[in-house]
């Protein structure tokens, strides 16, 4: 295990994985007007590489939308998270 594994180990983990479809980092990197253009697609084509999620989101959803999946899935009794597979 890495050393964020090591230190969260005795903790309840609920590991998230935002996904925003490209087109909507790039407008978010342009609007900013403070990121390199290009950076959304260089950091999208490999952000989430290797990881499993206990729980995929859509950053381009309204962020009450996540909120609510959050505390539903948080209702549920839950498995060890897999950031700890």
């Amino acid at each position: 295990p890495c050393l964020l594994q090591r230190l969260l180990d005795a903790h309840s983990l609920l590991f998230i994985g935002l996904n925003t479809p490209l087109d909507v980092l790039e407008a978010r990197e342009a609007a900013r007007g403070n990121r390199a253009l290009g950076s959304a697609a260089r950091d999208a084509a490999h952000i989430h590489n290797g990881f499993i999620y206990d729980l995929e989101l859509d950053g381009s959803a309204a962020p009450q939308d996540n909120a609510r999946r959050i505390c539903a899935h948080l209702t549920e009794d839950l498995p060890r998270s897999r950031f700890f597979a």
